[in-house]
């Protein structure tokens, strides 16, 4: 059956095949050269064939050669540098029409057109100008020569003898694209002036781009715009706008570092963006009550224009429109408006004198809160004929600026002046607040040391900014804080922000506290109060984080609470605070950073709670904690440490239930946290190994161990005090630093009270590997058990 399928497949294929080479012979015998050429005659004319009837044959239509053509190219030639400006195509052999002879002459480029076109760039010869009947055979390049013309009918000249640009003629210049597209740009470091003459309408673009020779301009009266980047980064000083002139466009004047007052004309209605930024010379401005718009920062860094003088109302010039960043014209330069006659009330009014110059019925004075304030935050005026009035003293008294006033002010422009009843003022004048150590009504601050001290009677003010409080700028020096027992109120944010601050003193007398006085105090953990303990719920405390309100105690018979007191105990000369607080069993201990030794615990102030104490916590600022301090309080089982405790005394523990577990011994050493305060009685080993992250070891810590000659000291060591040392008969010390210049700076530091010397005593530093360098090394090898030997570097010794 399967060959048989086979078999018919076999023959299925074959006739395909068969019938494929037929079809393939009949069609190569029909191809023809002579029948395709008719084929392709027929389907080109649209000749359907022979129709049968004698009239299907027709004749062929003659052949037309093909055109062709050839391009001009019209280029612009700069130094070596050559731009295609416009292409054309016309027939080859044949002379261009009148519309592209048209087209050519009156091409554009950049805002500019052309004098004439020439067949190179020798464009004093006759022989290259274009022949605009001439017939042209192959591709043709034409060079424009832009002549001297300055504008379709502007011609520029310029005069050796006076080093002056002169224009000449009517209507607009070109307005070029670049700075140097101007065909007087190489002028630019030599012209000194500009001349006009005819009915010039339009100061082009990018004219005077960088020109730093000119300094006077007096532009004709017929002008009625000034291009984009017209005097751009130019050295002009005056310039005298004419009559006509309605528009000055971006960046017209920008970056006229040495020009001067500026006096628009009347018709004036548009200043462009950034027309004048940056012009650092202009002091003064006169805007005339046609202007319409300023654009956008139009008078961005004008940093010494102080006074506009605006012809026409408040009103009016309330309606301009006045875009985004023109602060040194709406704000920072005092604006005056025009008054024929004297007028009624005070302000800023000024008025043509017999001269016609302007002249001020009064002179403005800025008051500001710092020299370092570009907008003064208020105003007051003074009259140009009586001075300065008692009014005016009076209102310079009365000033407050966000919540607080000054003791003083200063003239920012002359410190010597005296601002009195009667003084005449010929300029306006900024007034800088002096604040002093003013912080409330009758109320002063000083800092000593690192804590602020505030005295006197009355309120602190409230102030509206975090860094409005007087002592904001050394915030980060001050740790504590003393009021005064005068004080009645702490204000809004005169300790915002705050980060420093860990205590503060709050007197009885304070009535209130405002909910913002302490915000981002984060480290803020003492409120030590004065008062009664029921008196500080009257205070609102809402926002003083994690800080704690403590009360004054004297005694030893106070409950749960929190209490702190001044004590002078042990070797202390001087008195430190104490402050605590008892909660079920947890007894928390903190107060002055170094807390306090005493010659007994009896003299604790937690001594009388007795067995209540299960466990002892110490706050995270302090750094010790002393001698005693919980000597023989047998109940305490937990201590908790804070990283912040460079050392803890061999008897603050001594005798609690804590020190007597063996659970908190390792290796035969008993540990406080990161403290080694003894070593077992009675430890076997020759060789101690310190816990590694121990950053003290206690006074008579190896007390009794005579048998240890070798200790592994860890890096982190900071700290060896008194008498810890002293039984030992060391002969060496494996440190785990890496160099012995490390192991000095810890055994020498301040910290180190050990009166032992180490003589005979070798220290040798860690190296994982052989060492290169001739001393003292040693390395670890790890045993299964967790433990490790210590190996000598031989090689090293």
């Amino acid at each position: 059956m399967t060959k048989k399928i086979i078999l018919i497949l076999l023959a299925l294929i074959l006739s395909f095949t068969a019938l494929f080479l037929c079809g393939c012979e009949i069609t190569l015998e029909s191809k023809d050269p002579e029948d395709s050429k008719e084929s392709s005659d027929k389907k080109d004319t649209g000749d359907t064939g022979d129709k049968g009837d004698g009239t299907g044959d027709k004749e062929d239509p003659p052949l037309t050669p093909d055109r062709e053509y050839v391009k001009i190219e019209l280029v612009e030639k700069k130094g070596s540098s050559e731009y295609t400006v416009a292409e054309f195509e016309i027939e080859k052999g044949t002379a261009p029409d009148e519309e592209t002879v048209s087209a050519i002459l009156g091409t554009v480029y950049h805002g500019y057109s052309y004098a004439s076109w020439h067949y190179d760039t020798y464009f004093n010869n006759s022989d290259s100008l274009f022949d605009a009947e001439g017939v042209i055979d192959g591709d043709l390049k034409l060079y424009g020569n832009r002549g001297m013309l300055a504008g379709k009918n502007i011609v520029w000249s310029f005069d050796h003898d006076t080093n002056t640009l002169v224009f000449e003629g009517d209507g607009p210049m070109f307005d070029f694209l670049y700075r140097d597209d101007s065909p007087w740009s190489s002028y630019r470091t030599l012209a000194q002036s500009i001349s006009f003459v005819g009915d010039i309408t339009n100061i082009g673009n990018c004219a005077f781009y960088n020109f730093t020779a000119i300094s006077d301009v007096v532009m004709p009266d017929t002008v009625e715009r000034i291009g984009e980047s017209a005097f751009y980064e130019s050295s002009i000083v005056t310039v005298k706008f004419s009559d006509s002139l309605e528009r000055i466009e971006d960046t017209a004047f920008f970056r006229c570092y040495e020009l001067l007052d500026l006096v628009f004309n009347p018709g004036l209605k548009y200043i462009g963006n950034s027309a004048f930024s940056e012009c650092i010379g202009v002091t003064r401005a006169t805007l005339t009550d046609e202007i319409a718009m300023f654009g956008s920062s139009a008078f961005y860094r004008c940093t010494n224009l102080k006074t506009a003088y605006y012809l026409g109302t408040e009103e009016q010039y309330n309606n301009l429109q006045i875009l985004i960043d023109n602060f040194w014209i709406t704000q920072l330069a005092n604006t005056y408006f025009y008054s024929e006659e004297f007028p009624e009330e005070s302000g800023p009014y000024w008025y043509y004198d017999g001269d016609d110059n302007i002249a001020q019925w009064y002179y403005t004075v800025g008051y500001k809160s710092s020299s370092a304030d570009k907008v003064p935050f208020v105003w007051d005026y003074v009259s140009a004929e009586l001075g300065v009035t008692a009014e005016n003293v009076e209102f310079m008294n009365s000033i407050v600026y966000n919540g607080y006033k000054f003791q003083s002010f200063t003239c920012q422009s002359d410190r010597t002046l005296r601002y009195e009843e009667g003084l005449k003022l010929d300029k306006d004048i900024h007034m800088v607040g002096n604040r002093g150590r003013l912080c409330g009504d009758g109320l002063t601050w000083r800092i000593s040391g690192t804590q602020l001290q505030i005295t006197g009677t009355g309120a602190m003010w409230d102030f509206a900014e975090i860094k409005d409080a007087p002592w904001y700028s050394r915030k980060d020096m001050i740790t504590s804080v003393k009021i005064d027992s005068g004080v009645t109120h702490i204000g809004s944010n005169v300790f915002s922000g705050m980060t420093s601050l860990v205590s503060i003193d709050i007197p009885e007398n304070v009535l209130s506290i405002h909910k913002n006085a302490f915000i981002g105090c984060n480290n803020l953990l003492y409120i030590y109060y004065f008062g009664e303990s029921d008196g500080i719920g009257l205070l609102r405390l809402e926002n003083i984080l994690d800080a704690k309100v403590y009360y004054h105690s004297d005694s030893d018979t106070v409950g749960e609470g929190y209490y702190w007191r001044s004590i002078t105990g042990g070797e202390e000369l001087t008195a430190k605070r104490v402050a605590w607080y008892m909660a079920e069993g947890v007894l928390t201990v903190g107060g002055d950073s170094a807390l306090v030794n005493y010659g007994d615990v009896t003299e604790t102030p937690w001594y009388h709670y007795g067995d209540a104490i299960k466990e002892v916590v110490i706050i995270k600022n302090a750094n010790r904690v002393g001698h005693n301090s919980f000597n023989g309080i047998a109940s305490i089982e937990k201590i908790t440490v804070p990283n912040t405790v460079m050392k803890i005394s061999a008897s603050a523990f001594a005798g609690t239930a804590y020190c007597s577990n063996p659970d908190n011994y390792y290796l035969g050493g008993l540990y406080i946290s990161n403290h080694l305060i003894k070593v077992e009685d009675g430890y076997s080993e020759s060789c101690f190994v310190i816990r590694d992250g121990t950053v003290s070891i206690a006074e008579n810590a190896f007390l009794g161990c005579d048998g240890i000659t070798e200790i592994v000291v860890n890096k982190e060591l900071l700290g060896v005090y008194a008498g810890a040392l002293a039984s030992l008969s060391l002969e060496r010390i494996f440190f785990a630093g890496g160099s012995i210049g490390t192991w000095d700076g810890i055994w020498n530091s301040g910290n180190n009270l050990e009166s032992q010397e180490l003589d005979g005593v070798t220290v040798y530093c860690l190296s994982s590997y052989e060492p290169k360098e001739e001393g003292y090394y040693w390395k670890k090898e790890m045993n299964q058990d967790g433990t490790f030997d210590v190996i000598i570097w031989e090689s090293a010794l």
